[in-house]
C-alpha cells in the first residue's frame, strides 16, 4: 500500500511543470519518503493547480474539512 501511495505520488509530481521522473534505481521513492507521511503523499495527488479552500479541498474530496 505505501508503496502504492508514492509511486501515485511520483506520477502526479511528474505531470507537473517541473517533473519529476522514474528512474532504474527508485532513488525518487526513496526522497519521497523522506519528505512525506504516506498520508500526506495520499492527500498531495488530490491537490489542484487552482486555488481553493479547505472547505473546498474537503467537499470535493469526500473529506470532513473538520471545525470552522
Amino acid at each position: 500500500m505505501a508503496e502504492t501511495v508514492y509511486e501515485n505520488l511520483r506520477e502526479f509530481l511528474d505531470s507537473m511543470p517541473v517533473r519529476f521522473p522514474k528512474t532504474k534505481s527508485g532513488i525518487e521513492i526513496a526522497i519521497l519518503k523522506k519528505i512525506f507521511q504516506p498520508e500526506e503523499a495520499e492527500m498531495a495527488v488530490k491537490i489542484t493547480l487552482l486555488p481553493e479552500t479547505a472547505e473546498e479541498f474537503a467537499q470535493r474530496n469526500g473529506l470532513d474539512p473538520g471545525p470552522t
